[in-house]
């Protein structure tokens, strides 16, 4: 083996040590990237979902208080809970986008 062929040897294997892990880490990234992008956009379907349930049940209670009837107060707590974290969420949604 000549000297040069042991030159290359070296950097070869230097270099397979330093591109295997930075190789790694890209696809590890991107599956992240990835599984990210599904998980956000399955949460916005169930914010969308939440947000229509919320619009239902908000349009029951209108409808009991122009019957003159009372909202139970767990009813009235679900619903400002609900608007606090749907608001929080798209706030979360807003700043992680911008990053």
């Amino acid at each position: 083996m000549s000297a040069l062929q042991g030159v290359f040897s070296i950097v070869g294997a230097i270099a397979r040590r330093i591109v295997e892990p930075v190789i790694q880490l890209v696809v590890l990234h991107v599956g992240f990237a990835f599984q990210y992008k599904k998980k956000q956009k399955k949460l916005e379907v169930e914010i969308k979902n939440l947000e229509e349930q919320r619009k239902q049940i908000e349009e029951k209670v209108d409808e009991a208080i122009t019957r003159g009837e009372e909202v139970d107060e767990p009813v009235s707590n679900w619903l400002a809970e609900v608007e606090e974290r749907v608001q929080k969420i798209k706030d979360d949604n807003t700043i992680n986008e911008n990053m």
